[in-house]
This record gives structure tokens, sequence and C-alpha cells, in this order.
């Protein structure tokens, strides 16, 4: 039987008093957890910590869904204005650190609904 043990926390400061966590994945190895605000950003931390090991914000709308690939390189963020975005772990000079990579939406006409 698995079991759940919480040994460390982290706090996060919002400017709002609205604004909050919207959700969290980690990845499969549980060495990094993924973490989704409501002012669009994205926060990877070490689970080892719980220090910030990349901090972005590609969107303004909040973080409602993430998901990490198997081995860990890929981190997929849904926003509310459903716009996916695309982080990567990649090679930069001679270390490794998280980029976004790009962003892919889905536009339609709400008259059309």
């Amino acid at each position: 039987m698995l079991e759940h043990v919480c040994i460390a926390q982290r706090t996060f400061t919002f400017k709002a008093p609205n604004e909050g966590t919207n959700t969290v994945c980690y990845s499969c190895d549980g060495s990094l957890l993924v973490v989704g605000l409501d002012g669009g950003f994205v926060h990877v931390l070490s689970t080892a910590d719980m220090e910030t090991v990349h901090s972005a914000r590609n969107t303004s709308a909040a973080i409602v869904k993430l998901s990490m690939c198997v081995t860990g390189g890929i981190i997929a963020a849904a926003d509310a204005t459903f716009q996916v975005l695309l982080y990567a772990y990649l090679p930069y000079k001679h270390i490794k650190r998280w980029e976004f990579v790009g962003a892919s939406g889905l536009w339609f006409d709400a008259g059309s609904l």
C-alpha cells in the first residue's frame, strides 16, 4: 500500500486576495513538483528542499491544468483561455535549463455556439 507523507511545505505570496494555486503535478520519479497559479505563473520546485528550480509567466490567465511527461523533461500547462503552453528541459551551453518552447491555442467564434 502506498502512503503519502508531507515532509516539507512551501508558501507563495499573492498580490490579490482571490489569487491562489489552481493545480499541481509532480514528476514520475517524485523529484519535481510543478505548481500553476491564478496569475499565469508556473513554478517548478525541487521536492528535496521545495526550492524554485524555474519560474515563468507566459500568460496572464490562470493555469488550470498541468501535466508532465514520463521522463520529466516536458511540461504542458493549460490556461483559462484554452491555450496550452509547453516548457522543456533543454541543453544550454554546458548545462540544461527549463525553457518556454511555445504556446498553442484554441480560437473559435463565440457567436457560433
